[in-house]
């Protein structure tokens, strides 16, 4: 699902309705909220058939209700905030002093609301000042709480540059990362789905008119899903890093939310190619890579490196090679994984060190 929102000041000329119209066939958004329109009634109804929308509502704030997925709200601030959440959100003159700022951080966090972050430019608004520069702010932002974040992980917004209007507009896509999505289905989609047929077996076994007590199969069937629950408790744990929770606590939003934060962290969504071109294709970005590190590492040929080599002081003498070049021994493999947090795994075929080291000695080496 994609929904565009664009503070467009006034949609009653034909140029916004014109722009509207392609973005709208470019990202077909389901929702498009439309602010400071300075039109009513009737021209309203008309704006949105235009741009190809059977409804169109006065309300800012709404109840989004999907076929077979849990309803939302959705709500939009007519006009912007006209604050920045840090200093580098703005460029050029009217800065906003840091008491401002923290302000406004402020009240994010008592509403318990988070930045979704962005693609593209960082301003959202932009005005010619005296002088001929120009002030940039990025006064427009998506936000959410907990539960939408859990729900929609890989919400990604972008800034859409307009020409008939100063302010961007917004587009948020919903599931931005199908390819990460259709990962983590593959990765903790086989436990969750256990984990559902394992409690429609015990409900079914608990709800049997000749049953008088727990049974063999029941005490099984619940062994098992302890074991389910806590397997997928420790992905969850690997994948948001939270190394600072006690051992036990059960699935929580909080896991779910600092790991899909931390994902979208790390993503890498574009890059420019050596021409400064903007590249978002997943095909072409890793190629991009590619040729990258090939050529940072090639040789270039360098000769006579001995004349530069031998005016570089040398800080490793012979005893601290030898010392560094000698095979490792039992004991400083055993300190180093013992050093390490527990759902750390060193590798692809190491177990998690959470349960050699629940085991009090050290398993030995291959």
């Amino acid at each position: 699902m994609n929904i565009f929102c664009w503070n467009c000041r006034g949609a009653g000329k034909a140029a916004t309705v014109r722009e509207l119209r392609d973005f709208a066939r470019e990202f077909t958004p389901t929702l498009l909220c439309v602010v400071e329109t300075q039109i009513e009634g009737a021209r309203v109804e008309a704006l949105a058939g235009t741009l190809g929308f059977d409804n169109s509502y006065a309300h800012l704030d709404v109840s989004v209700e999907e076929q077979d997925a849990e309803k939302w709200r959705m709500t939009c601030e007519y006009g912007d905030f006209n604050e920045v959440l840090r200093p580098d959100e703005h460029q050029g003159v009217g800065q906003r002093s840091n008491a401002q700022i923290q302000a406004f951080r402020e009240v994010l966090d008592v509403c318990m609301l988070l930045d979704l972050g962005y693609k593209g430019n960082f301003w959202t608004f932009e005005k010619k000042v005296t002088g001929g520069s120009y002030t940039r702010c990025r006064l427009d932002r998506a936000l959410a709480n907990a539960s939408w974040l859990a729900k929609f992980p890989l919400a990604a917004v972008t800034h859409l540059m307009g020409v008939t209007s100063d302010h961007a507009l917004l587009l948020l896509e919903l599931d931005a990362g199908t390819h990460e999505q259709r990962w983590s289905r593959d990765t903790f989609g086989s436990v969750r789905k256990e984990i559902k047929k394992l409690k429609l077996m015990l409900e079914e076994l608990k709800n049997d008119p000749a049953r008088t007590g727990p049974s063999h199969v029941e005490l099984k069937i619940n062994e098992k899903l302890i074991e389910m629950y806590y397997r997928e408790e420790i992905m969850w744990r690997q994948r948001a890093r939270v190394e600072w929770l006690s051992a036990g606590d059960k699935n929580t939003k909080f896991f779910h939310l600092r790991a899909s934060l931390h994902r979208k962290k790390n993503m890498t969504k574009a890059l420019q190619n050596s021409l400064g071109v903007e590249i978002s294709d997943p095909t072409e970005l890793k190629v991009l890579a590619n040729d990258f590190y090939k050529s940072l590492y090639l040789s270039k040929g360098v000769q006579n490196m001995d004349a530069v080599l031998n005016h570089v002081p040398r800080k490793v003498t012979a005893e601290m090679s030898s010392n560094l070049c000698a095979p490792y021994t039992k004991e400083e493999v055993k300190i180093t994984l013992f050093q390490m947090f527990p759902t750390k795994a060193p590798g692809q075929t190491v177990f998690l060190l959470i349960f050699t080291k629940s085991t009090g000695r050290f398993v030995g080496m291959k």
